[in-house]
């Protein structure tokens, strides 16, 4: 699934934290052992040992400090993140030291996403500055929306007697949008003959007050006038002539994530998502390839009846699927029936006429 580009999060890094390894403890006590046998038996070798090992563990405090003190991150997210699909994770550090990144490790690129390194890249666009760009691949199981974790940033170079952390602040939240699944090329035609409410769901027809267009195969509801009987004897199936559409297409899309399995709830939502993304971003797949000239002006209305109900209307395009995309991120299941005096047989009959219904339910 391809991605709309990415957007940059620029992120301030907090202060630096200094403590000392496990192998720094080991060298500090055994540095101090030897000072304190020096003292005790007054031997001035010993004295001059302690001494020289003091310098690496200073060297190394001052060295990891400078190498992380200069180091800016920027993180790369993809605008649009969805459950079970791998997406695209960038992190570019830049540093003017003349240290470089030594030892430079990063932690929590996309916590809590499952994280797989890609590679390692290392650039220096311009005189005295050098970027590191690391790429990862991550994957989010489960739709909703999470809080990533900070960033950590931490080194020991050069001696690892000494290490520096610093985190990224504050934390972002993303947005995992429902797994989309792959519908069959006759979904439309499957979805009016065999709906529940069948009788209640208004076949979108093209209207013979435009101009002629062409020819295409029959969908159970289309008027046998429209026939085009010496093409349909050629090739062997019903074919019916097709005009311009002049009138407004209108679609409702409703959803009743009523009390059910976690597994037939999820997959109801994916469902959902799957339709608006064939009507948004492939309307081709949807509407005949007349009716696709006025995709974009296509009314489309989404009643979401979960844990609580959601109304959206607007037209096919981009901006309105990304809203309707987040909700279903969010929705809940509904853990209770129909109220006495509200019915999904209710809503479908306050659709208009001539508008094309599409009926999702989450099966017990």
């Amino acid at each position: 699934m391809n991605h709309i580009p990415h957007s940059t999060l620029h992120t301030p890094l907090s202060t630096l934290m200094m403590r000392p390894t496990k192998e720094g403890l080991y060298y500090t006590g055994i540095m101090l052992c030897i000072f304190a046998a020096g003292i005790m038996r007054g031997v001035n070798l010993l004295f001059i040992i302690a001494g020289m090992m003091l310098g690496p563990l200073i060297f190394n405090r001052w060295l990891a400090r400078a190498v992380m003190r200069n180091v800016r991150l920027r993180r790369t997210l993809p605008d649009e993140i969805y459950a079970d699909e791998p997406f695209p994770v960038k992190i570019e550090l830049e540093t003017a030291s003349k240290y470089r990144f030594g030892g430079l490790c990063v932690e929590s690129p996309c916590e809590p996403a499952e994280v797989t390194l890609q590679k390692i890249q290392e650039n220096s666009p311009k005189r005295g500055l050098t970027v590191r760009t690391v790429q990862y691949s991550a994957v989010f199981r489960k739709r909703g929306e999470y809080s990533l974790a900070p960033i950590r940033l931490w080194t020991d170079y050069p001696f690892g007697l000494f290490s520096c952390r610093k985190e990224e602040s504050p934390a972002t939240t993303v947005l995992v949008y429902p797994k989309l699944t792959e519908l069959p090329p006759n979904w439309r035609r499957r979805a009016q003959e065999q709906a529940n409410l069948a009788d209640a769901v208004t076949e979108l027809r093209t209207h013979h007050t435009g101009e002629f267009f062409g020819l295409r195969d029959w969908h159970s509801g289309d008027s046998l006038r429209m026939i085009h009987w010496r093409s349909s004897a050629k090739h062997g199936t019903p074919i019916v002539r097709q005009w311009e559409q002049t009138s407004l297409v209108h679609v409702w899309i409703l959803a009743d994530f009523g009390p059910a399995d976690e597994a037939s709830f999820e997959k109801a939502v994916s469902l959902t998502a799957s339709i608006m993304h064939e009507l948004c971003c492939r309307p081709g797949r949807f509407f005949s390839e007349g009716e696709a000239r006025r995709s974009a002006v296509a009314a489309i209305t989404v009643k979401l009846f979960g844990k609580e109900n959601h109304f959206l209307e607007g037209s096919a395009n981009h901006l309105f699927y990304r809203d309707v995309m987040a909700e279903l991120a969010k929705i809940e299941m509904r853990t209770k029936p129909w109220p006495e005096d509200v019915s999904l047989e209710e809503e479908i009959r306050q659709c208009p006429a001539g508008a094309e219904v599409l009926i999702i339910r989450s099966a017990d």
